[in-house]
């Protein structure tokens, strides 16, 4: 950007002979040349003016210290003093300022964010959908709010939608927000701002949408697009049905999922279970928040402890209104599923601390560190039966799962070789192979190499006959203990996560318990579960007896 054109003898006349005050600084006075200089025009003869360096758009200006205006009204540069960060103004010449939400947030919006909201504002740039759950009072629509904000400001074109289960959540709710960090920000914003809609131009905008009917989301194109849905949770699938296919077009397209986890069923949920895959998913506790770890008030309208406290005694702790307005967790579908997420969450969030201890050499680990990594391995192999299943070969260190490698197309003597890398590299204790179908034939082509594995028959009966259908069963109910006991560790991977939070389990009418079959799977739209039946798998050896990393 070229510096601001020499003031014209208007702009020189109408500026007066003192200091100007906050508040009237003449239009155009000040341009933004770049984020590390500021070109701009002198305001009046003499050496007593002010050098302004906000944008004099909506008159917000202050007076800089360091440097007077000369006599001479040509176009200064001026060089900000270290720490000062000018953004570029996003309505000069098409320009957009290069910032991430955490830039924006902090230097055009000038707001103070806590961990957790940071965290939803540094994914938007790296994820295509993400998902996050949260309890009450803990900033999620401010996140919302903010990430409209900066998608329209640092996209060029842009065009941000939101919505939320009313209109009156939207205009009195996402956009009361969304108003209020525009006018309250740090740097001008530009445009022109209405109840539920922020023009910058006119394929750049904002803009806040009823969820009454799909058809409010036709229509939409543009190469940036973000959607944010706000309350989520009451959000019909029909609307979501409808932003997938605004979604498809956009090169840049971002969908943000934000609400209290309240629901059994929905498109909300089935982001965090059947479809985590492709979301990057967020959850937020109310334990979480700054002002309950403080035990004080430390940011002034974030969730209490007193207020944790309070639903504790009102709601129960194990209640599912206490899970999902405090805990940000969503209720048990029923109670025929087997593992809850809250519990597979938890195995998974102590993955990255063993990984920490696991790259300190042995003689450097505290004797508090989560294990001795020299525990033997055990291997297990889960191979695809249908041409849209996988073959999984997962290794575990004690309870903690050390790999998992994922194959798919691959036939027989192909994932054999595999095999035998992996037992090369890990020397486990035992190799399990699921020897149903096609399993059988990398069974016996490991035994022809000489390899000490065994075969195994989940169809076959439980060892405990009189509660179990058949071993598959016995195994998952095994591994649904070492889960609720917080006696293992998985990694965080989306994929392994869906398919265990999917699994559900029947009693039939012999008393016995059994899983839901693969078909069964299939008919309700989830795909076959091989990561969890790897799993499943290596914890089913009864005569390995690690001891546990906890």
């Amino acid at each position: 950007m070229s510096p601001s054109p020499r003031c014209t003898e208007e702009n020189r006349d109408a500026a007066p002979s003192r200091r100007r005050s906050p508040g009237t600084v003449p239009p155009r006075a000040v341009r933004w040349a770049g984020p590390s200089t500021i070109a701009r025009t002198a305001i009046g003869p003499g050496l007593d003016r002010g050098v302004w360096i906000k944008a004099a758009q909506r008159g917000r200006g202050q007076p800089h210290p360091f440097r007077m205006l000369p006599p001479d009204p040509a176009p200064l540069i001026i060089t900000p003093p270290p720490g000062l960060v000018v953004p570029s103004h996003p309505l000069e010449g098409g320009q957009t300022p290069d910032l991430d939400p955490l830039d924006f947030a902090a230097n055009v919006l000038g707001v103070n964010l806590w961990d957790k909201q940071k965290e939803v504002l540094a994914a938007l740039p790296g994820h295509r959908r993400i998902a996050v759950k949260s309890g009450n009072g803990l900033g999620k629509g401010f996140c919302a709010a903010a990430a409209i904000l900066w998608f329209v400001y640092c996209h060029d074109p842009a065009v941000a939608l939101s919505t939320a289960p009313t209109f009156r959540q939207v205009r009195h709710v996402l956009w009361r927000q969304i108003r209020r960090l525009y006018f309250a920000s740090r740097e001008p914003l530009g445009g022109k701002i209405l109840d539920a809609r922020w023009d910058l131009a006119e394929d750049r905008y904002a803009l806040g949408l009823s969820s009454d009917s799909a058809d409010q989301f036709q229509g939409f194109h543009s190469p940036n697009l973000l959607v944010v849905v706000d309350e989520a949770a009451g959000v019909d699938d029909e609307i979501f049905e409808a932003v997938d296919s605004v979604l498809t077009s956009a090169e840049t397209g971002r969908l943000l999922l934000i609400g209290n986890p309240t629901t059994v069923s929905g498109a909300f949920r089935n982001a965090f279970f059947q479809e985590r895959s492709i979301y990057h998913t967020i959850s937020i506790s109310a334990l979480d928040s700054p002002n309950v770890r403080a035990g004080e008030i430390v940011m002034p309208g974030l969730t209490t402890a007193q207020w944790v406290e309070e639903r504790r005694q009102v709601w129960g702790e194990d209640s599912a209104l206490f899970r999902a307005r405090a805990l940000g967790e969503f209720p048990d579908q029923a109670e025929d599923v087997l593992i809850p997420l809250r519990y597979i969450e938890l195995a998974a969030s102590k993955y990255d601390a063993v990984e920490s201890a696991a790259a300190t050499p042995l003689s450097r680990r505290p004797e508090t560190a989560a294990g001795d990594f020299r525990e033997p391995v055990v291997l297990a192999v889960d191979v695809a039966r249908f041409g849209s299943d996988h073959s999984v070969i997962l290794a575990r260190r004690a309870n903690r799962v050390e790999e998992i490698q994922v194959f798919q197309g691959l036939d027989t003597m192909s994932l054999a070789g595999r095999v035998v890398t992996a037992i090369k590299k890990y020397q486990p204790e035992a190799t399990l192979v699921d020897e149903i179908g096609l399993g059988a034939g990398v069974l016996d082509r490991l035994k022809e190499l000489g390899h000490r594995v065994r075969g195994v028959n989940v169809a076959a009966a439980a060892q405990r006959s009189a509660a179990y259908a058949n071993l598959r069963a016995e195994g998952y109910f095994r591994l649904k203990e070492l889960f609720a006991e917080g006696q293992i560790i998985i990694p965080n991977d989306n994929r392994l996560i869906a398919e265990l939070s999917s699994l559900r389990y029947q009693v039939r009418s012999n008393g016995k318990l059994i899983i839901e079959s693969k078909e069964a799977l299939k008919q309700r739209g989830i795909p076959s579960p091989d990561q969890a039946d790897a799993l499943m798998l290596a914890f089913l050896e009864p005569n390995i007896r690690p001891k546990l990393w906890i």
